[in-house]
């Protein structure tokens, strides 16, 4: 790494990206609340597996409530109550094990901020 100046800067790069995502991680599960984790989660998920479905984003891939705790570092009734909550609002709706997002900007609304 030291003669090549180009493999030098992509480490580096690497290493700032990944300790940008240590360090979000970290403030999520220190300072935000489970509502806040789970709806972070949930519109990272849509910004890399979402697909525009008339008025909302459809996420594309599956997951459990279990995964999703497991994600937000929460247990999996706290995580269930959550989605609970917000398809009890029209913001989500979970058929099975997909999740389509009805109202992506109040579901942004309620993310943390960091």
């Amino acid at each position: 790494m030291a003669r090549d100046e180009a493999c030098m800067r992509q480490v580096l790069w690497l290493m700032n990206v990944k300790l940008r995502v240590l360090a979000h991680q970290n403030l999520l599960l220190s300072q935000a609340t489970a509502t806040q984790r789970v709806v972070h989660h949930l519109v990272q998920l849509a910004g890399t597996y979402g697909e525009a479905q008339g008025q909302g984003v459809a996420i594309r891939i599956s997951f459990t409530h279990q995964e999703m705790a497991n994600l937000a570092g929460l247990s999996r009734v706290m995580t269930s109550n959550v989605l609970m909550q917000l398809q009890a609002q029209g913001v989500i709706e979970m058929v099975k094990s997909h999740c389509v997002i009805r109202e992506m900007q109040a579901l942004r609304q309620r993310a943390v901020v960091l």
